[in-house]
């Protein structure tokens, strides 16, 4: 490898086993990085298509591996659906840990929460906010 996995920004920057929702598990390794595009992403989630990995399944970017990670296309869609609604009920902030009992108890497993809650405040559609000792989520444009 000639490039720092951790400067590229790598989530994984050394072989990792991961196991997404389902129970399923890849091991991914760094492979590559386009470093132009990186820094021309800055901090939006776009980055993540432009550090590569390597997994039994062939060349992943971390956009991919993060998908895979939280279930899926489907199982994201339906997460951003199921989160819209909430936020929606709710006329303002909500805070972070009910919202996570909530969305738990319509089957969604954790590692689904916080990959997309992650992505969706990182492009801006929802913001979070640390008051009196607790997160709060509020949606922006979701």
């Amino acid at each position: 490898m000639s490039f720092d996995p951790i400067q590229a920004g790598f989530a994984w920057p050394e072989e990792t086993v991961l196991t997404n929702s389902a129970g399923q598990q890849m091991t991914l390794r760094p492979y590559a990085a386009n470093f132009a595009r990186i820094e021309g992403a800055g901090s939006r989630r776009i980055c993540e298509c432009y550090r590569y990995y390597t997994t039994e399944s062939g060349i992943l970017t971390e956009l991919e591996v993060g998908h895979w990670l939280a279930g899926g296309e489907a199982e994201c869609s339906r997460l951003c659906s199921s989160l819209k609604q909430l936020l929606s009920a709710a006329l303002g902030p909500i805070a972070l840990t009910p919202l996570i009992v909530s969305l738990r108890s319509e089957g969604f497993a954790d590692v689904t929460i916080s990959t997309n809650m992650r992505w969706l405040v990182q492009d801006g559609y929802v913001s979070a906010e640390y008051r009196a000792g607790e997160w709060s989520i509020n949606n922006v444009r979701l």
